[in-house]
């Protein structure tokens, strides 16, 4: 019996390997056509709570694509049934060509013709407004943003970032940080504040999908009070919304590396 069962393991630990280097290897070939030379995240607050954006990627695309796509968050929970909505507006990619999709959750910036194809250096330089910034609680209003999401799956080089805000504010010590978000942990950016910018001190090199949060406490009446537009939330569409077909093959791809090390490892104890 115990022969049997480790002659149906083996056949299952090989299949499950097979699946793996297939599902790792679309992957990599999927991903094997550019690279992201610098990210440079600037940002403008104003008193109007709308949040100025622009972004200046260089992108190395090493075989002939038409472009690339930019996600933006829209939609960021409140409480467990309802999510405040940030629009986005005044939308421009300096000297190329563009269209917008809009979801529940995302706002979506597709880059490039589809008549046109480009190789190697490309710089795309994106603007945009993000409406209702300022998230208001009991005693203090503050600026969450993510200013890099899930959408980019090949490392980030260079990556740098600056918040702009109204000349009138003035921060404390303690007031303001920028993390990273990798696998459940965070870890702290080391941030400047001069002149009433908000800046990294070292250019960073970010892994895939990485997550980088900026948070800024400020006064309950820092900024005129406005209603927010809320929404009522689905958690499950929220969590399905944020996943890319990447994103599906990275998860299985990992979960099916940890069956197989764990099948092997049974294997050796028979």
């Amino acid at each position: 019996v115990i022969l049997k069962i480790k002659k149906y393991m083996k056949k299952l630990v090989s299949f499950l390997w097979f699946l793996f280097v297939a599902i790792t290897g679309v992957c990599s070939a999927d991903l094997a056509w550019y690279t992201i030379d610098s990210y440079n995240a600037d940002f403008t607050l104003e008193e109007s709570w709308i949040l100025k954006v622009e972004e200046t990627i260089t992108v190395n695309f090493t075989e002939n694509r038409h472009g690339i796509y930019r996600d933006i968050p829209i939609r960021f929970k409140k409480d467990k049934s309802t999510a405040i909505r940030t629009p986005i507006s005044n939308v421009n990619v300096k000297d190329y060509q563009f269209s917008t999709t809009e979801s529940d959750w995302t706002y979506e910036i597709k880059i490039g013709s589809p008549n046109y194809e480009v190789l190697w250096k490309q710089v795309y330089v994106i603007s945009y407004y993000v409406d209702w910034a300022i998230r208001t609680f009991s005693g203090r209003q503050e600026l969450y943003r993510n200013m890099l999401w899930l959408d980019w799956a090949v490392p980030i080089n260079n990556f740098n970032f600056a918040v702009h805000l109204p000349n009138t504010l003035q921060l404390r010590t303690g007031d303001y940080y920028a993390v990273f978000w990798t696998k459940g942990s965070t870890d702290k950016l080391d941030v400047t504040y001069e002149w009433n910018t908000i800046f990294n001190q070292e250019p960073q090199n970010l892994p895939p999908k990485q997550w980088v949060t900026i948070w800024i406490k400020f006064l309950e009446d820092t900024f005129p009070k406005r209603e927010y537009e809320v929404v009522v939330s689905n958690k499950f569409k929220s969590v399905i919304s944020n996943l890319s077909f990447d994103s599906i093959f990275n998860s299985l791809s990992f979960m099916i590396k940890n069956l197989s090390l764990w099948f092997i490892f049974i294997l050796a104890l028979i």
